[in-house]
């Protein structure tokens, strides 16, 4: 009986979800550091824009968390702190715009992203930290492949103040 019942809980965070404890500042104010986390291991091939997402960083040699900006082929521009995809105003409803200047103005930063432009190729994806101040993402690491998308969306479990689905 536990034998099957070990086999069940391997097969479940094996197969269906990850969890995952947050490390560091890069995802704030979405994600905090030290949170508990269940993500999905369903459906990683059905990325969308803004879903965030576990990442297998061969480049830093760790799992990163970050946020889906760009899809394949997309353009992506930020100009004054405002995101276009192929030239249109996207809003980003995830970003505390009044946490966003107090971090602003602790840096002394005049924007929150920097701006700039980015195509992303076919077959990969681009991604942000939400605390664009402090995030080593697809600015400094390019573009993602899917291959090292390992987990998608999710559910915070802790701490229990924050307990509820990942915005």
């Amino acid at each position: 009986m536990y034998v099957v019942l070990l086999l069940v809980i391997n097969a479940v965070f094996t197969m269906a979800v990850m969890p995952v404890r947050v490390s560091g500042a890069s995802m704030m104010t979405s994600l905090h550091d030290g949170d508990l986390a269940l993500m999905s291991r369903l459906n990683i091939d059905d990325i969308k824009r803004f879903d965030v997402v576990v990442i297998d960083s061969s480049v830093l040699q760790e799992k990163i968390i970050k946020r889906v900006i760009g899809l394949p082929g997309e353009t992506i521009e930020y100009r004054a702190d405002v995101l276009y995809v192929n030239g249109v105003a996207t809003e980003e409803t995830f970003i505390d715009r009044e946490a966003a200047k107090t971090m602003m103005a602790e840096e002394g930063a005049t924007l929150f992203t920097a701006d700039f432009t980015y195509t992303v190729p076919q077959g990969t994806y681009f991604v942000l930290g939400d605390n664009r101040l402090h995030s080593t993402d697809s600015r400094t690491l390019g573009a993602i492949s899917p291959d090292n998308i390992k987990a998608r969306t999710g559910f915070i479990l802790y701490p229990f103040s924050r307990t509820g689905e990942m915005e």
